[in-house]
């Protein structure tokens, strides 16, 4: 089971960077801040609260239920722990 757990709430309508959702990146973060975090999308201001539910607490290990060809860099830099992902993801992952 996962520490952190994103809940796919709505698919997205444009490309998601999702680089900045690793277990390093988010250690420090309460839920609020993670959920305040921008998506850096193209076109209109993202936020990981508006396309995911969060639950748990930051850990080693972040788990995605729902996926998308549009989440683009998803596990970029990881430099330890586990992403892991039960559906689809976008490019560069």
């Amino acid at each position: 089971m996962a520490d952190l757990t994103f809940k796919l709430k709505q698919a997205p309508e444009q490309r998601l960077d999702l680089s900045r959702l690793t277990p390093s990146r988010l250690a420090d973060l309460s839920l609020n801040d993670i959920a305040n975090l921008e998506l850096g999308t193209t076109r209109v201001s993202t936020h990981v609260g508006d396309i995911f539910e969060l639950s748990g607490k930051p850990g080693e290990s972040l788990q995605f239920d729902g996926g998308s060809t549009k989440f683009d860099f998803l596990g970029s830099h990881l430099s330890g722990g586990r992403i892991y992902v039960d559906g689809d993801v976008g490019a560069y992952a």
